[in-house]
């Protein structure tokens, strides 16, 4: 991957995270963007898809609220499964912390 691939692997994965925690910590009724906001998130947006050669996306206030909607509803918990673990954590155990990294 080269450099500038990486920089915007790490600008969206950064835009994700701060997504994700608004929509955690917010409610639609708490948090309005402003257009200058908007814009630049978009930009941003639009700005890593165009670097991947996906097309473009614009700003849907009806679309934000169902999504700020359905993230009061996420369920933070562990997936549920023989041994009560993630598949990451049990990976972890078998290998050994610093392996299991790897």
């Amino acid at each position: 991957m080269g450099m500038e691939m990486r920089s915007v692997a790490k600008l969206v994965v950064a835009m994700a995270a701060l997504a994700m925690v608004m929509a955690t910590t917010t409610t639609a009724a708490q948090q309005q963007f402003s257009r200058q906001e908007k814009a630049a998130f978009v930009n941003l947006h639009n700005k890593a898809r165009a670097a991947v050669g996906v097309g473009t996306v614009a700003w849907s206030d009806k679309l934000a609220a169902k999504a700020l909607e359905h993230a009061r509803y996420c369920r933070k918990q562990h997936i549920q499964g023989p041994v009560r673990r993630e598949p990451v954590v049990e990976r972890r155990r078998r290998l050994g912390g610093r392996r299991a990294r790897r």
